[in-house]
């Protein structure tokens, strides 16, 4: 966010506000991103780079995963509109690496899932055929 922007403060407070209610209140510290990047609504995409990643994540945390990447995969198609030629070029290079991220993430989460699934049904088959 913008260093000296008059919402800057209530920004940081509304972020702060959202990492302390992560693990307890997904939908509300969504929220409250929601509400921090609405603060810098008429802002360059580059300079909501932050919170954007930061909503992208929690949405995933939250179980829409889909929504989390689309999240990104506009503010990368926004970011290439930039006038800046370097900034664009490194703020969409963010955004992609931030997708890659999260595919890594909802990968382990679902690749785990998976394996202990098949563990349990594999202890299941085990169990019933060793009935006395």
């Amino acid at each position: 966010m913008i260093q000296g922007h008059p919402n800057q403060n209530k920004c940081n407070q509304l972020l702060k506000e959202a990492t302390s209610l992560k693990k307890s209140d997904i939908k509300n510290a969504i929220k409250k991103i929601e509400d921090a990047i609405q603060l810098f609504e008429n802002e360059d995409v580059l300079v909501k780079s932050d919170a954007l990643c930061k909503l992208a994540d929690y949405y995933r945390i939250s179980g829409n995963f889909t929504k989390s990447v689309q999240i990104l995969y506009n503010s990368y198609k926004s970011s290439l509109e930039s006038k800046n030629y370097r900034m664009r070029i490194m703020y969409a290079s963010i955004f992609i690496s931030y997708i890659d991220t999260l595919y890594k993430k909802e990968f382990k989460k679902n690749s785990f899932v998976f394996r202990s699934q098949n563990a349990g049904d594999a202890f299941r088959r085990d169990c019933s055929r060793n009935r006395y």
